[in-house]
C-alpha cells in the first residue's frame, strides 16, 4: 500500500457487537477500511518486555463460541447423547423378549450427505424368512428414504442394508421383518425409542460472531483490502479443518491434526472455506486490559506476517515467519494490550489464543522474531487495512432493531406479561428461514417450560417442548419460511407441577389464565444485514409460472389421464392391503408452488366410509382434515402446497364407521395389522402437468355498430366470469350459477382473487 503520509491518531477501542449468520452471504462487504491513521501514538512509557512468563490456561479454541455452542456439529448438541450414532437396539417378539439386535451406523459422504448402515444380528438360532422395510423418518414421520432390500447373512441370522439420505440430526427408524414366520415391528409405535442423531457438518456456523467470546474477554473481527468477502460486520470465516474430507478442494495445507476450527480472511463466499491469497487481519479487541499477556496459534502462514499490539498509545510489532502446515505458538508479551491485529501477507489461520501470566522462564518464539517498539511509524508499522477510526470497525444498528417486543405481537393469551427486553430476538434472516433466539428471562425463582410452535426446515408444523427452563438460558430455532413470511407462537407454563395432554401443549389457553402465556408473532425474512442478503431468494417458494388459461383450461383432458395416481406411486402404505381403485386419486392440476388432487370415494360401494386426508395447505400449515360418511362415487378436492418442488399427503380410510379416535389421533399410523383402516403415503411433484398457454386471446367479436359508452367495462375480466360451464361437479340442488355471482377479478402467477355476489336468493341471507 506504501508508506502512509503521516503517522497514527490513536488507538481502536471498541468493537462490533453484532451476530453474523451461519450461512454463507451473497455480497461482498461494503468496503475495506484501509485508510492510514493520521498522527502518531503518545508514547509516554516504552512498553516493557518481559523475560519470565508462563502460559497456564488452556487454549480457547474455537469449535466452541463464549456460550458453549458448537460451531462445527451443532446439530445433535441439544439432543440426548443416548440417540447419537453408533446406535444398538433391541428388536423384541411378540412374548416381549429381546430376540436380536439392530445396529445403526453412519458415514459422512460430503457435508450434510451421508449413509445409513443398519444391520440385524438375530440370536439364540432364530432366521429371518421373509421380507423386511427399512424406512428413514423426520421427527413429523415423514419418510425419507426406504428400502425392501437387504443383504442375508449366508446363514438367514440377519441381515444389513445401507440407505443414502441428504439430512442430518434428529431423525428416526423404523423397521419390519420377519423371523421364525412372525412380522415383527420397530417403530414408535411399539414403545420403543427408535431416534437416531448424527451431524455431518451440513449446519456448522460459517462466519465467527463478532460478540461471540466476550465471555473470554475478547471481539474477533477481520479486515481486507480488495474483494475480501468479510460482510458489513468485517467477520472471520471459520475454517473447520476437522470437516476438511467432506469439503470439496479443500486445501491440503490446512491439514493438521493438531488444529481444530480456525479463524481466517476468506477469499470468497463458497461452501469451502478458503484463505485469501494476499492475506488481511484478523483482530482481537480485548475488553479487559489487566496486566495479562497473550499467546496465540498461529497455522500454515504461508507467506508470514506481523503482529501489532496497541496498548497505552504504543503499537508494538511481532514478525512472524512463513512455516506452510505448521503451528506457531506467538507470545503477546506487551502489558495492557488493547488491540491484537494479526496481519497475514497470504493464507494464514489463527487457531487459538489464551492468557499467559509472568513468573517461568521465557519460551523460544518458534519462526517469530522478537518484538520491536518504534515511536513514529517506518514504512508501514501498522496493518495496511487497519481501520482509521471506531467508525470504521463499528456495525450498524442492524442487530439491535431485530429485537421482538410487544409492538411485534399479532396476539397474546393468558397472562398479560410482557415480553422482557432481548428475551426474543432475530439472529439470522435470510428469504427461505429465519433464526430466533429465545432467552428465559420471564422468571428467575423457577425453571418455566416452554413450546414453541413453529414451521421447521423439514416442512413441518413442529410443537416442540423445553422443559424445567432456567433464567438465563437460551434456545434457538430456525423457522420455515413462505412468501417472505413466517408465523410462531411461544407458550410459557409458570407451574412445573402441570400436566399437559399430548396434543394440548400448543393450544392456546383460556384467557383467564394466569399460570400461562400464549404470545404470537408474525415475523418478516429479509436478510439482516445488507451484505448478506441473498442474490435472490430460493426459487422453489414461489411458482415461476402458472398455466394462464381460464377456467377450463385445467378440465381435466387426456393430459391429465397420465397422472392418476396407482400403487406404484405410493412411498408407503400401513394396514389393510387394499389396493387403490382406479382413479380413486388424480392429479387435476399441477403448478410449481400447488398441486390440486381429486378423491373420489371408489373403495366401498356397501358404506360410507371415513376418510382424513394429512397435507400442506395454502395457509402454510399442516393439516388433518376429516370427511366422515364418504359415500361412493363421491368426490373432493384438495389443494395442496409444494415445498422444493414436491409435496406430501397422508390418506386414511376407516371402513367401520363405529369407530371412535381421540383427537390428534385422526391421521397417526395405524397399526400394521389392522383390517379395518388404510394409510397411503404419497410424495407428489408439482411441475406443471399440462402445457401452458402463455396468452390468453379474446374471443373475435364484431366491430360495434355504435361507439361504447365511456363508463363500459373492457372485455378483460368479464371473460373470467365463472358459469355453469366451468363446473366440474356439482351435487345437491341443479341450482345453476347466477350470471356475475362469480367472477375473478385478479391472477397472478401465485394466486388468484375471486368475487363472490349473492346473487342466489332475494328473499333470505343465505
Amino acid at each position: 500500500v506504501g508508506s502512509p503520509s503521516e503517522p497514527p491518531l490513536s488507538k481502536p477501542s471498541l468493537n462490533p457487537s453484532s451476530k453474523p449468520p451461519s450461512a454463507e452471504p451473497n455480497e461482498e462487504p461494503v468496503g475495506s477500511p484501509s485508510e492510514p491513521p493520521v498522527r502518531a501514538p503518545i508514547l509516554s512509557t516504552p512498553p516493557s518486555v518481559i523475560d519470565d512468563f508462563f502460559c497456564v490456561d488452556d487454549f480457547i479454541r474455537f469449535n466452541f463460541d463464549g456460550y458453549g455452542i458448537p460451531t462445527d456439529l451443532i446439530s445433535c448438541f441439544q439432543e440426548d447423547d443416548d440417540i447419537g450414532l453408533p446406535r444398538k437396539l433391541s428388536l423384541i417378539n411378540d412374548a416381549g423378549l429381546a430376540i436380536g439386535v439392530v445396529t445403526i451406523e453412519y458415514i459422512c459422504l460430503i457435508l450434510g450427505s451421508s449413509e445409513i448402515s443398519i444391520s440385524l444380528e438375530l440370536e439364540n438360532g432364530e432366521i429371518v424368512t421373509g421380507g423386511s422395510i427399512v424406512s428413514i423418518l423426520t421427527p413429523g414421520n415423514r419418510v425419507l428414504a426406504e428400502t425392501t432390500f437387504v443383504e442375508l447373512f449366508y446363514d438367514n441370522t440377519g441381515w444389513t442394508t445401507i440407505l443414502s439420505i441428504s439430512q442430518q440430526g434428529r431423525l428416526m427408524i423404523e423397521l419390519v421383518t420377519e423371523v421364525d414366520g412372525e412380522v415383527l415391528t420397530l417403530s414408535a409405535f411399539d414403545d420403543i425409542d427408535n431416534n437416531i442423531c448424527f451431524d455431518c457438518g451440513g449446519e456448522a456456523a460459517y462466519f465467527a460472531d463478532p460478540n461471540g467470546f466476550l465471555q473470554y474477554g475478547f471481539r474477533v473481527n477481520a479486515y481486507s483490502d480488495s474483494d475480501a468477502h468479510t460482510g458489513i460486520i468485517n467477520a472471520a470465516r471459520y475454517m473447520h479443518t476437522e470437516l476438511h474430507e467432506l469439503y470439496e478442494n479443500f486445501d491440503q495445507n490446512f491439514v493438521n491434526d493438531e488444529v481444530d476450527t480456525c479463524l481466517i480472511v476468506q477469499e470468497n463466499n463458497a461452501p469451502t472455506p478458503y484463505a485469501k491469497p494476499d492475506g488481511g487481519n484478523i483482530t482481537f479487541n480485548f475488553t479487559d486490559t489487566t496486566n495479562v499477556f497473550f499467546q496465540f496459534e498461529l497455522f500454515n502462514v504461508e507467506a508470514g506476517g506481523t503482529i501489532f499490539v496497541i496498548a497505552n498509545d504504543t503499537i508494538s510489532e511481532i514478525g512472524v515467519n512463513p512455516a506452510i502446515n505448521e503451528i506457531q505458538n506467538v507470545v503477546i508479551n506487551v502489558p495492557h494490550a488493547e488491540l491484537v491485529i494479526i496481519q497475514f501477507e497470504g493464507p494464514g489461520a489463527v487457531c487459538g489464543v489464551r492468557s499467559c501470566l509472568d513468573g517461568a522462564p521465557t519460551p523460544t518464539f518458534v519462526g517469530s522474531n522478537p518484538p520491536t517498539r518504534n515511536r513514529v511509524p517506518t514504512s508501514s508499522p501498522y496493518p495496511t487495512s487497519i481501520p482509521p477510526t471506531i467508525e470504521s470497525i463499528q456495525p450498524t444498528d442492524c442487530y439491535d432493531v431485530l429485537g421482538i417486543t410487544e409492538r411485534d405481537i399479532i396476539h397474546q393469551i393468558g397472562s398479560v406479561d410482557p415480553i422482557p427486553e432481548d428475551a426474543i430476538k432475530v439472529i439470522h434472516g435470510e428469504s427461505a428461514n429465519v433464526t430466533i433466539e429465545i432467552s428465559q428471562l420471564w422468571s428467575q425463582d423457577v425453571n418455566v417450560t416452554f413450546f414453541v410452535h413453529y414451521h421447521s426446515n423439514t416442512h413441518e408444523s413442529v410443537c416442540e417442548a423445553t422443559s424445567d427452563f432456567p433464567f438465563e438460558d437460551k434456545l434457538t430455532k430456525s423457522l420455515e419460511c413462505y412468501d417472505g413470511w413466517t408465523d410462531v407462537g411461544i407458550f410459557i407454563y409458570f407451574d412445573n407441577e402441570l400436566t399437559i395432554d399430548e396434543c394440548q401443549e400448543c393450544r392456546p389457553p383460556e384467557p383467564d389464565e394466569e399460570d400461562v402465556i400464549a404470545y404470537y408473532f408474525e415475523i418478516p425474512c429479509e436478510p439482516i444485514c445488507e451484505s448478506f442478503e441473498p442474490t435472490e431468494a430460493p426459487s422453489t417458494i414461489a411458482p415461476t409460472s402458472v398455466p394462464s388459461k381460464a377456467i377450463e383450461s385445467i378440465q381435466p383432458t387426456d393430459c391429465y389421464d397420465l397422472y392418476g395416481i396407482t400403487n406404484e406411486d405410493i412411498i408407503n402404505q400401513i394396514g389393510s392391503v387394499e389396493p387403490i381403485p382406479r382413479n380413486a386419486i388424480r392429479m387435476i392440476h399441477r403448478e410449481n408452488a400447488n398441486v390440486t388432487i381429486e378423491i373420489s370415494q371408489l373403495w366401498s360401494e356397501d358404506a360410507n366410509l371415513t376418510f382424513f386426508v394429512h397435507y400442506h395447505s395454502n395457509t402454510h400449515e399442516s393439516v388433518c382434515e376429516a370427511i366422515p360418511e364418504f359415500s361412493y362415487k363421491d368426490t373432493l378436492i384438495k389443494n395442496l402446497e409444494c415445498y422444493d418442488g414436491w409435496t406430501d399427503v397422508g390418506i386414511f380410510i376407516y371402513f367401520d364407521n363405529e369407530f371412535s379416535l381421540e383427537e390428534c389421533e385422526e391421521c397417526k399410523s395405524p397399526d400394521s395389522n389392522e383390517e379395518g383402516i388404510i394409510a397411503y403415503y404419497f410424495e407428489l411433484p408439482c411441475t406443471a402437468v399440462c402445457e401452458r398457454l402463455d396468452t390468453i386471446h379474446p374471443p373475435i367479436t364484431p366491430a360495434p355498430s355504435r361507439m361504447p359508452m365511456v363508463q363500459a367495462p373492457t372485455n378483460c375480466y368479464d371473460l373470467y366470469g365463472i358459469t355453469n360451464e366451468d363446473i366440474i361437479n356439482q351435487i345437491g340442488s341443479v341450482e345453476p350459477i347466477p350470471r356475475n355471482a362469480i367472477r375473478m377479478i385478479h391472477r397472478e402467477n401465485a394466486n388468484v382473487t375471486i368475487e363472490i355476489s349473492q346473487l342466489w336468493s332475494e328473499d333470505a341471507n343465505l
